[in-house]
């Protein structure tokens, strides 16, 4: 494996974190709907997750260009002793972890204030705005998607790995 095929799957798994980013960010978007001072800026809430989603999109699709951009070209012989297969899973299961250390003290805290809260009969959750409850949202999908990342990391390395056979595959068409 070549030090450019190890940033292609860099860049790829950069692409799943800007994808789950800008879904994410769509709470913001919604938020800005919801309140009526704000309906004229909900587009430009919704400017940040598009522009999150192309880019994924184009990493996802590019992600070999991007490589030779990022690390000079050398010669074929230079090869790192790394199975790729396992650089994915190690990758998949590092941007999960980095996404529930993002999530879990967040959604911790407000978890602690809504049993405080339910202990003494008022309700946390109907007292919170309608931004908040989004955000919440949110930080629960960053949580699913960091979990799902974690546990299905070596499902998640097979689908890069194969991504990455079938494009060698159409450019090498003896192997």
């Amino acid at each position: 494996m070549t030090p450019q095929l190890i940033v292609g799957i860099g860049v790829r798994l950069f692409a799943v974190w800007l994808a789950v980013a800008g879904a994410a960010g769509l709470g913001s978007f919604f938020a800005a709907l919801s309140q009526p001072s704000t309906e004229d800026a909900a587009g430009f809430a919704l400017i940040v997750p598009v522009i999150y989603c192309f880019l994924a999109a184009g990493l996802w699709l590019f992600p070999m260009s991007v490589a030779h951009r990022l690390v000079p070209k050398t010669r074929f012989e230079n090869v790192l002793s790394v199975a790729p297969l396992e650089l994915a899973r190690v990758g998949s299961a590092l941007l999960g972890l980095w996404l529930l250390a993002r999530s879990i003290p967040w959604l911790g805290a407000v978890v602690t204030r809504i049993l405080l809260f339910e202990a003494h009969n008022a309700s946390f959750f109907n007292s919170l705005p309608l931004e908040t409850k989004f955000y919440l949202a949110e930080e629960t999908f960053r949580l699913f998607v960091g979990v799902a990342l974690v546990f299905g990391s070596a499902r998640i390395a097979e689908l890069l790995a194969k991504s990455r056979e079938q494009k060698s595959n159409e450019t090498n068409p003896d192997l």
